[in-house]
């Protein structure tokens, strides 16, 4: 196996990415630690944070030696930093395979994220989804934009589903789930010392992603009303709204083109 020829940020130096083919992309290559996995994440347990960063940042896969390592000392990131722990989730979650993260790194973030461990293969039968909520939730991170808003609160908007479903026959409702994924937002970012308002912001999102909001311009006015005038909190909702319809099934469809015309009337206001 050779070194890939990839930039890794000199703050970076102590992971490598190889590829069986120098000539490949970084999303077929392995990162892995230069040193011995575990003896280096026992001096630096910070670093598993950035690993999982990386991997949202590169697209590569890590080496099942240091994943393993990762996962034997994830609890040493719940002693840490929190502040370190905050600027590498944020970057975690505006890289461009935020997804690939998010599937591979779960059983590691759930360290400093325990709220969203549930979350992990719960499945969700209804007719109008294809992942269970840890899947589906990873897909609307993907699709948002990439920005810290939109991409915590499609983190968190799903997060109240397993503490809010239950069975009916063979389908599972999750009424309420919005409300209890607002509770829990609030207690993991307070924990991670987000500013106050940037955590208003999200929660209200999380809140009201599942609202029913007719596609009319005096419900869009009603709703801009409810968020005390903010038009581009709005349209933030509306984007994360696009964003969850899309990782549905194809039943979603409906959610898509509402979503979309709800954004078309905030621009005609």
């Amino acid at each position: 196996m050779t070194s890939a020829r990839f930039d890794i940020s000199p703050n970076d130096s102590d992971f490598e990415l190889f590829c069986l083919d120098e000539s490949a992309d970084a999303g077929s290559c392995i990162l892995r630690t230069v040193d011995e996995p575990i003896d280096y994440f026992l001096a630096h347990p910070l670093r598993i944070a950035s690993a999982c960063r990386l991997v949202a940042q590169t697209g590569a896969q890590i080496e099942p030696k240091t994943l393993q390592a990762m996962k034997s000392l994830k609890m040493k990131l719940a002693v840490s930093d929190m502040r370190v722990i905050r600027t590498e989730l944020d970057d975690l979650l505006l890289g461009e395979h935020v997804y690939n993260a998010l599937m591979e790194t779960v059983d590691v973030l759930v360290a400093v994220m325990p709220e969203i461990a549930a979350c992990r293969g719960f499945a969700q039968p209804t007719p109008y989804h294809i992942y269970d909520v840890w899947e589906h939730t990873a897909w609307v991170v993907q699709r948002s934009p990439s920005t810290l808003l939109s991409r915590w609160a499609a983190l968190l908007h799903d997060i109240g589903k397993p503490a809010a479903g239950f069975m009916d026959g063979e389908v599972v409702h999750f009424f309420g789930h919005a409300k209890i994924s607002a509770i829990l937002a609030r207690s993991l970012l307070e924990r991670l010392a987000m500013e106050p308002e940037f955590t208003e912001h999200v929660v209200t999102l999380v809140g009201m992603h599942d609202d029913k909001i007719p596609a009319e311009p005096e419900a869009v006015q009603q709703a801009v009303e409810k968020l005390n005038g903010d038009t581009e909190l709005f349209r933030a909702l509306c984007k994360l709204k696009l964003a969850d319809a899309l990782a549905h099934s194809e039943l979603g469809e409906p959610r898509v083109e509402r979503a979309q015309e709800l954004e078309r009337l905030l621009d005609a206001m």
